[in-house]
């Protein structure tokens, strides 16, 4: 029994720690819309004066649109020839 609580002392107290980390999070990349190209499976958002492309997988519906300041959270992945950023969020 003592140890079924320490267990759950130690998963709560681990999720507490990682929510509270995740709101501390910078932004990746943070700028104007310079252009959104939308398919069915993926969107791409370039932003002003920024050469990192910013792709986002699977989204039903993004609120975004040209000139919209946005704040861009996710996953940089530089490659030979660009730099791509997998976003996790965007916040407005």
């Amino acid at each position: 029994m003592k140890t079924e609580r320490i267990f759950l002392i130690l998963t709560l107290l681990g999720i507490t720690i990682l929510f509270i980390l995740t709101n501390f999070q910078k932004p990746t990349a943070e700028g104007v819309i310079y252009k959104v190209t939308s398919t069915p499976s993926s969107t791409t958002i370039l932003l002003q004066d920024n050469p990192i492309k910013f792709i986002i997988l699977n989204e039903a519906q993004i609120d975004i649109s040209k000139n919209d300041f946005i704040k861009i959270y996710g996953t940089k992945q530089i490659g030979p020839n660009e730099t791509i950023v997998f976003v996790n969020s965007i916040k407005k």
